[in-house]
């Protein structure tokens, strides 16, 4: 999954002129949508897909290390579209 997504990350260039280190991973989107699910009071266990709550706790302990910011989406898409 990591491979497509960076593949159809790059495919679609919408971070041209990006570091590779400043570019969204795949993880960091699961995790981006896990914290938004629970932030709402959804099942952030849903989202991730993990089998189980232990795993989805094993990996919300990372969260706490996470400087979370809002953003405000700015972008018109027909920019990039044309």
């Amino acid at each position: 999954m990591t491979r497509a997504f960076k593949e159809a990350r790059e495919a679609a260039n919408c971070f041209a002129g990006w570091k590779e280190e400043q570019m969204p991973g795949f993880h960091e989107v699961r995790v981006s949508a896990r914290h938004l699910y629970q932030k709402v009071g959804k099942d952030g266990q849903k989202i991730a897909g993990h089998a189980s709550e232990t795993m989805t706790k094993n990996y919300q302990r990372d969260d706490a290390e996470i400087v979370w910011s809002e953003a405000i989406p700015d972008l018109n898409i027909s920019e990039i579209t044309g």
